[in-house]
């Protein structure tokens, strides 16, 4: 099957059939969960995760040209925080602030153009909310619950949410998603978390938190079935026409595809990608035998079917293998005591 999704994105998205099943129920859970309940879609890297946090918004909510004035339905971020090296759940509710036309930096007669409700526009204009990030994270995650209401706001969508396994010492990453639950609950809102395996390590922490919590699985492809390998060569032969291969994939080349990437579209894509680059220049066409020298090596396609296996093994509750009990201890990353470090310059 083959369908494509129009929302902010330039180009279509191929939605298989599983990536259409992971999209279904994340569009239910949006629909149908009560505010304050926690979905994580889980799927291995190149699994379509990043595609899916884009479409899903508009497929439910329109393009924002639909909206009322000052309307925000759903807002999309990424839980990521490029100055440090681990999470933090400060710079998150500054990104969702920022989303939502963050009074924090914005002036008041912006928000009131915006359609921001007068009486807190006037709070804004005589307050001392206004500190940007020197502000605490409890007033910033207050202001979020109050401009929540405000804005209609329904669904937070959080991408690379796996981020929230770099934890500080004395922390566990249920922390985070506790106080991410009780943030939708109390601004009315639903949090769609999407990630990759580390999200599964997060469980058997609290029971209230796994009560509210809704888990997805966004599986690769599989080529078990003619269906499941027409749907495969269809996507092999969609990012070959986006990289200009000059030949038709045949059979074996389809094969040999799956074989090195697993079913997964973004490994699938970066063979190609990797075969444009490395032809660039001294090439006027990408041929097959270039996207053949572009395979993986012994260790990456490992890394790439044992994630995925994991993933696959903990959704369907079975019991996981030596190896891949090894592979998910590996990935548990120790807590993190941040400091700085000084150093002398030498003359």
């Amino acid at each position: 099957m083959k369908s494509a999704v129009k929302g902010n994105l330039s180009a279509e998205v191929y939605m298989h059939a599983e990536f259409k099943r992971a999209f279904d129920q994340c569009k239910g859970f949006a629909e149908l969960a009560e505010p304050g309940s926690l979905c994580t879609c889980v799927g291995a890297s190149g699994a379509g995760k990043s595609e899916l946090a884009k479409i899903i918004g508009p497929a439910i909510y329109g393009d924002s040209e639909t909206w009322r004035d000052g309307e925000r339905p759903y807002i999309l971020v990424t839980a990521d925080n490029p100055e440090r090296g681990y999470f933090s759940p400060k710079e998150l509710t500054h990104s969702i602030l920022s989303a939502l036309d963050d009074p924090f930096r914005a002036s008041p007669l912006r928000l009131a153009e915006n359609g921001m409700d007068n009486e807190f526009v006037e709070a804004l204009r005589g307050g001392d909310v206004r500190r940007s990030r020197s502000t605490s994270e409890p007033v910033m995650r207050q202001v979020v619950e109050d401009i929540a209401p405000h804005k209609r706001l329904t669904l937070i969508i959080v991408d690379e949410a796996n981020m929230l396994a770099l934890t500080q010492r004395n922390r566990i990453p249920t922390d985070y998603l506790e106080g991410l639950r009780i943030l939708g609950k109390k601004a009315g809102c639903r949090i769609l978390l999407l990630g990759t395996v580390d999200l599964l390590l997060f469980g058997n922490y609290s029971a209230q938190l796994n009560r509210s919590e809704i888990r997805v699985h966004l599986n690769r492809m599989r080529c078990e079935d003619e269906k499941g390998k027409a749907e495969f060569a269809a996507l092999v032969g969609k990012l070959a026409n986006k990289w200009k291969v000059s030949a038709v994939a045949t059979n074996k080349d389809i094969a040999l595809m799956y074989d090195w990437t697993y079913g997964v579209p973004g490994e699938v894509d970066q063979r190609f990608k990797l075969a444009a680059i490395r032809c660039w220049g001294c090439s006027e066409q990408i041929g097959w035998a270039d996207v053949r020298d572009c395979k993986p090596s012994k260790e990456e396609i490992e890394r790439i079917r044992v994630e995925a296996d994991i993933i696959q093994a903990v959704m369907d509750d079975v019991p996981l293998s030596v190896q891949q009990a090894k592979a998910l201890k590996r990935r548990k990353r120790g807590q993190m005591n941040p400091r700085r470090v000084q150093v002398k310059a030498s003359l």
